[in-house]
């Protein structure tokens, strides 16, 4: 199954513009990974700061072959928007990391890791390494300076089966996609700051932030300063765009 056939099987919104996969659960997810292809994304409300800034995210993200809910904000607003409910489905560990993980472990895929710093993207393979030992080979490239190059020449090269990327949104899709285009055919997963977590467990979401399903609010008190600007600055586009329907319905 190529990606376009992929695509055509979804579920496929369009919430405030951008693509949502709605409907879909873990297990249907986790379903999909079995394919030989995918290409897994997200998205949440810093989607809309991204794609403010570029035209073309959306079109990009539209590629992708399931792009998931992440965050009550966006499951919220597909409520008030279709009327349906749809499963968030977080791609770390707080969600759906440790199923794909092992799968690709049980399959004995190669894995290659993209992101963060030099040395939290080494600490997060070593960990992987040591939890899913069926993993044919983990690499691991830190996200700046000349490594994202040298990622994608190992991977055109070596095409490892399963390829995880923590570039940030925006900038993570158009690697992925740039890697499709360059001939690379496997599973791609946009996974944000899931090695920062592997590697700090302590940024993890706080036990009761997952039961009350506020994550938000618990990785807020985990990182405030990096999280202020995010939920009450980069989220402005989002919250205007559901503002802006809520009040066009009265």
């Amino acid at each position: 199954m190529n990606h376009s056939e992929s695509r055509q099987k979804n579920n496929r919104v369009s919430l405030f513009e951008l693509p949502l996969d709605i409907g879909i659960d873990s297990k249907g997810v986790l379903a999909r990974l079995d394919t030989d292809h995918l290409l897994l994304s997200y998205l949440n409300p810093y989607a809309y700061s991204i794609a403010k800034s570029d035209q073309t995210y959306a079109s990009k993200l539209g590629r992708f072959d399931l792009v998931v809910c992440d965050g009550i904000g966006i499951q919220t607003a597909v409520e008030a928007v279709f009327r349906l409910t749809t499963p968030i489905i977080s791609l770390d560990y707080s969600g759906i990391g440790h199923d794909y993980l092992q799968a690709g472990s049980d399959r004995g895929n190669s894995l290659c890791l993209v992101g963060s710093k030099n040395d939290i993207v080494e600490t997060a393979a070593d960990k992987l390494r040591r939890e899913y030992p069926g993993f044919k080979e983990i690499t691991a490239f830190s996200g700046y300076g000349e490594s994202p190059e040298h990622a994608r020449g190992f991977i055109q090269r070596e095409k490892p089966e399963m390829v995880l990327i923590g570039l940030g949104m925006g900038r993570q899709e158009a690697y992925l996609l740039e890697l499709v285009d360059s001939g690379w055919n496997g599973v791609g997963i946009c996974v944000g700051g899931f090695f920062d977590k592997l590697a700090k467990p302590q940024l993890n979401y706080p036990k009761w932030s997952e039961k009350t399903r506020i994550r938000f609010l618990g990785r807020l008190v985990r990182e405030p300063r990096r999280l202020s600007r995010r939920y009450f600055i980069d989220y402005q586009p989002f919250i205007k765009k559901y503002l802006k329907y809520k009040l066009s319905r009265h």
